[in-house]
């Protein structure tokens, strides 16, 4: 699991200019966790940006999204990102 959490993170760096910049665009002083965790799981950004090994990513792929989001979750825990 903490390797999930390593590229869940990893996903998150990588999107964030874009994400916040997207908000800013939009009139949003910042972006709700929710947003940010579907953000991140959508399009297969984990699968693309996170670096998983192939037995990590099989084990990835085998989780249910309810799964994935609490991962998520508990790993990007802001409620809010300026």
């Amino acid at each position: 699991m903490d390797n999930y959490k390593v590229a869940i993170q990893r996903t998150w760096e990588t999107i964030a200019p874009d994400v916040l910049a997207m908000e800013q665009e939009m009139g949003n002083s910042f972006a709700k966790q929710d947003l940010i965790i579907e953000m991140v799981l959508d399009a297969n950004r984990v699968e693309e940006y996170g670096d998983l090994s192939k037995e990590d990513l099989a084990g990835w792929l085998c989780l249910d999204y309810k799964e994935r989001f609490e991962l998520a979750k508990s790993c990007l825990p802001k409620k809010e990102w300026i």
